[in-house]
C-alpha cells in the first residue's frame, strides 16, 4: 500500500502537465463550469508543477534545489505581500492567498516547460 502511493506521488510529481490537463477535463465535464474548472485545476495542480520543477532539477542537476525553490517561494510571497500592501493600503488574506498560488502556477508551470525542454535538449546532446 505504501509502494502505491509512493508511485503515484512519484507519477504525480513527474509529469504535472498531463495531470493539469485531465483535471481541468473531468472538473469541466462535471461542473459544467469553465472558470470553476480552471480555478480548480491551477489550485490542485500547482503543488505537482513544485515538485515537477524539484524533480527536473534534481534529474538534470544531479543534487536537491529544495531550499532554493522554498527562497523562492518566500521571496515570491513577501514581494506580493509589500506590493498588495502598497496598492490596497490593507492586506485582504483571501485575496492575497489566491492570487499568490495563481502566480506561483505561472511561475512553477514555465519553469517545468523550460526545464523540460531544457533536460530533453541536454539529453539529446549528451548523446
Amino acid at each position: 500500500m505504501v509502494n502505491v502511493l509512493a508511485y503515484t506521488v512519484a507519477t504525480g510529481m513527474t509529469i504535472p502537465l498531463p495531470i493539469a490537463i485531465v483535471t481541468y477535463m473531468i472538473v469541466q465535464k462535471t461542473t459544467k463550469n469553465n472558470r470553476l474548472a480552471v480555478d480548480l485545476t491551477v489550485h490542485l495542480s500547482t503543488v505537482l508543477f513544485i515538485g515537477g520543477v524539484h524533480t527536473l532539477l534534481y534529474v538534470i542537476f544531479a543534487r536537491s534545489f529544495l531550499s532554493w525553490i522554498l527562497i523562492l517561494i518566500l521571496v515570491i510571497a513577501s514581494v506580493m505581500v509589500i506590493f498588495h500592501w502598497r496598492v490596497k493600503e490593507e492586506i485582504i488574506f483571501r485575496k492575497f492567498v489566491k492570487g499568490f498560488w495563481k502566480f506561483n502556477f505561472l511561475i512553477f508551470g514555465l519553469l517545468y516547460i523550460c526545464l523540460a525542454v531544457f533536460g530533453l535538449i541536454h539529453r539529446i546532446l549528451s548523446i
